[in-house]
Formats: structure tokens, sequence, C-alpha cells
């Protein structure tokens, strides 16, 4: 069987998976029965699980032996493995389809979560890059697809964002990255885990408005925890040791999740 015989196949075996199945998570936002947050952070935890079954190491030895069997022809070998090849090949075809139909569903009805489904998908596709020596034609095909989906929704985020000020200079994403990252650090170190919540979703919620938002306005225990992580943030700036905190507090920042808990609005650090 030739390469592009093979590639035109595997394309073919790809677009051609079931029908989307229905997306419960998303019709119970629409009753009203979940938040935006606790719509990403159930999708997200439902994702993670899915993938983690479907990428296992009896998969990627199915995929490997047969990609190597039609490869150089081997027509015993190929009899041999082929239900199983068609099997895994179909696993991986009904879980991509399923990802990016939910992730469509979620741009279309939540742009809210634009960036962090861009997050998600990113996600799918590190998990989905292991398989690439066991499959690399297929590979290519999946990755070129999960990677222009991401770009969407990053791009379609950047164009809903409004700016957020700090003192009447823009903040870009990296600065408020790193900003909600030294928040989150702060409620870990003073025991005021709400109250840094509170001053991550607002600033979310800044991001999202279609008016500009000056931080240093904000008033209460959100403005005087704000207040507190502008300063640590100046101080680690003029220092020679600041550049790897603040990074890492950017990458921190980056990988919030906000969700509803026992106890309230909660932010977490996801993988």
């Amino acid at each position: 069987m030739s390469d592009m015989k093979l590639i035109m196949e595997n394309f073919r075996a790809f677009t051609e998976a079931n029908q989307p199945k229905p997306f419960p998570l998303l019709e119970q936002y629409e009753r009203k029965t979940l938040t935006e947050a606790q719509l990403f952070e159930a999708w997200e935890r439902q994702t993670l699980l899915e993938m983690q079954e479907v990428f296992n190491e009896g998969l990627l030895d199915t995929l490997k032996q047969g990609y190597e069997a039609l490869k150089a022809g081997a027509k015993e070998e190929w009899e041999i493995v082929k239900d199983a090849f068609g099997a895994a090949m179909k696993k991986i075809n009904d879980f991509l389809a399923s990802v990016v139909f939910q992730a469509l569903e979620l741009m279309r009805k939540t742009k809210d979560f634009l960036e962090p489904v861009a997050k998600m998908i990113l996600k799918v596709w590190n998990k989905v890059k292991v398989f690439c020596s066991a499959h690399p034609l297929l590979c290519k095909v999946i990755t070129i697809l999960l990677v222009m989906l991401a770009a969407i929704c990053l791009m379609a985020a950047s164009a809903h964002a409004a700016d957020v000020t700090q003192g009447g200079v823009e903040l870009d994403q990296t600065g408020l990255d790193t900003l909600k990252g030294v928040l989150y650090k702060l409620g870990e170190h003073d025991m005021e885990e709400e109250v840094a919540a509170k001053a991550i979703q607002l600033i979310n919620q800044a991001q999202r408005a279609q008016e500009a938002t000056e931080l240093s306005q904000v008033v209460g225990q959100t403005g005087d925890m704000i207040r507190e992580a502008n300063d640590l943030i100046a101080a680690a700036t003029d220092s020679p040791e600041g550049g790897p905190i603040l990074k890492r507090m950017a990458e921190v920042g980056s990988k919030i999740v906000m969700s509803i808990g026992d106890f309230g609005l909660e932010a977490t650090v996801g993988p």
C-alpha cells in the first residue's frame, strides 16, 4: 500500500467518525443547573479521564503493529492485527470527534471560556503526540486539526479581551497571569483562599468586560490583596533574582481554574 493511499485512508477514517453524542454537561448549563465555572471544570475532568482510558500502552502497541504491517505490505501480519487495529482507530476517532464537537459547542455557547478551551485542546494534543511514533501519518492529520482548533480559540479570546490596567498601564496576558499567580500564592500563605479566588475571578471578568477595568480602583479586601500582589510584583521586578520568580508565577496563573466548592468560589492550579 502506497504512503499516499495510507494517508487518505487514515484521513477518511478520522473524518467519518460517528455522529457526536449529546453533551449532557452543556445541557445542564443551559438549564442553569451548572455555572460556567462548574461546566468547564466538569468538562476538563471528564475529558482528561476519557483521554487516560483511550491512550493506554495496549492501544499504542496495536497502532504500531498495524502501521508497520501496512507500511511493509505484510499481509499475514496485517490479518493478525487488523481487527484490533480497527478497534483502536475507532476508539481514537470517537474520542477526538467528541472533543472537537464539545469544544466547538463550548466556544459557541460560552465565549468566556475560549482561552481555557484552547488550553484543554492543547493538553489533548500533548497526549496525542505520544503515539506519533506508532502512527506518524495519522498523527499529522490529528495534530493539524487540534492545533487549528486551539488557534481559533486563542484568536477569538484575544478579540474578546478588554483592557485591564494597573495605574493606567495596560497589562498583557503574561502580566495578568503573573498577577493571578501571585494572588493565588498570597491566598495560600495568608489563609485567605476565598479572597484570592474572588480577586482572580474579578480579573477574569475584567478581561471579558466590554469596557476597560482599572485594578487600582477595586475596593475592599479584594482590592487590598490586588494592591499587595502588585507591590510584590514591583519588588520582584526590581530585584536581580526576581525574573525566575515572576516567570513561575505566570506559569501558575496561566493554569488556574475557577470552580464552586463547598465553601464558595475556589481557585485551583491545573496540570
